[in-house]
């Protein structure tokens, strides 16, 4: 299964390190540090990378702290079903308790890591307008008593930059050597956990015995994620969106293994009167379930959407259902399945000839 790290520039160096002690085989792509300084991009930057690289991996992890997004980029990750490595930002990751008792001692310390210190001029000076108007200097940092470097790998050279930068703010530095602290320990755990998705939160939450059946690729149709699975078509559970002609309404109906559906034998079958149903476009599938297409489950969706699974499911002991991952399907009880999917039982598969 392979893996990537959506991860903020400000931890690049770091992380790249982390990943070659450990001897992981993970992908890495940044988000350009800048973003701290306009947090408003954080979420919908992450997003349009994620959204990039979500059909190559089997599991993509988010290194960033919420740093100023106020929600939005955990928001954005509940809604994929993605995981993010905790702490609300570097500083915290770094310096772990060390960060909480400095903060307690005096709240107006500004802190320094190793990334600020190499890139104060340009992340800094530059990002906070102070190379065209340095007068706002006493502005920005009046109320600051100190710096204090939080320090991940000793070097004199940037031990002087740090200097420097506190003679600039005319600020007294002190500093602290952290290492990589808590972030290294919460990426070593994060590593270790298997992978999550929106829909093993559910079952996980509601005490679901469940299975994970991982793909050594992507897998885009019903016999070739049997075949990686190593399990039956017969137990494969197909998650097909339509949608009705001329509206925003749309309906969730699933049939089995090679079974095909008969679309417009679902409408006698809705709660209300719905018109021609047609199959909805791998764009309104991510749009409407945030699923991407082959990744469909049929559960976790939003509200007024219906559900309706052909009758032969209700045969079936034990069930495949796409995990919301490509790199992952998931086996559980039918009975299960049907309950958390409040699916009615309904003849809505083609009638083979």
């Amino acid at each position: 299964m392979k893996t990537a790290f959506i991860m903020c520039g400000a931890l690049a160096r770091e992380v790249l390190d982390i990943i070659k002690r450990h001897g992981w085989e993970v992908d890495v792509f940044g988000i350009p540090a800048i973003d701290h300084m306009f947090p408003e991009r954080i979420a919908p930057d992450v997003e349009k990378k994620f959204q990039k690289l979500r059909g190559e991996y089997g599991r993509i992890l988010i290194l960033f702290g919420d740093c100023g997004s106020r929600g939005a980029l955990d928001a954005l990750l509940h809604k994929y079903g993605l995981e993010r490595v905790d702490g609300p930002h570097c500083y915290e990751m770094y310096g772990g308790s060390t960060f909480h008792n400095l903060m307690e001692e005096e709240p107006g310390t500004f802190f320094l890591t190793d990334f600020l210190v190499r890139g104060f001029r340009g992340t800094i000076l530059k990002g906070m307008g102070l190379d065209k108007y340095p007068q706002l200097k006493d502005d920005y940092f009046r109320n600051y008593k100190r710096i204090v470097y939080l320090e991940q790998k000793h070097d004199p050279g940037l031990v002087a930059k740090a200097q420097k930068a506190a003679d600039y703010l005319e600020l007294p530095l002190e500093i602290r050597h952290t290492g990589y602290g808590l972030l290294e320990e919460r990426l070593v755990e994060m590593m270790a956990r298997r992978p999550k998705t929106k829909v093993t939160n559910l079952f996980d939450e509601a005490g679901i015995a469940y299975r994970v059946l991982p793909h050594d690729e992507p897998v885009f149709t019903v016999a070739t994620a049997a075949a990686q699975r190593g399990v039956v078509m017969e137990e494969m559970v197909k998650s097909i969106l339509l949608r009705e002609t001329g509206t925003d309404r749309y309906v969730m109906a699933c049939v089995l293994g090679e079974d095909r559906l008969n679309a417009q034998a679902v409408r006698p079958f809705l709660p209300t009167p719905y018109r021609r149903l047609t199959f909805a476009t791998a764009e309104e599938i991510t749009a409407v379930t945030g699923y991407t297409k082959g990744a469909i489950a049929p559960l976790c969706l939003p509200k007024g959407i219906p559900v309706v699974f052909d009758e032969t499911i209700a045969h079936c002991a034990r069930v495949n259902i796409s995990s919301g991952n490509l790199m992952f399907g998931l086996e559980l009880a039918g009975p299960d399945l049907i309950r958390l999917a409040g699916a009615s039982l309904k003849p809505i598969r083609k009638e083979k000839k």
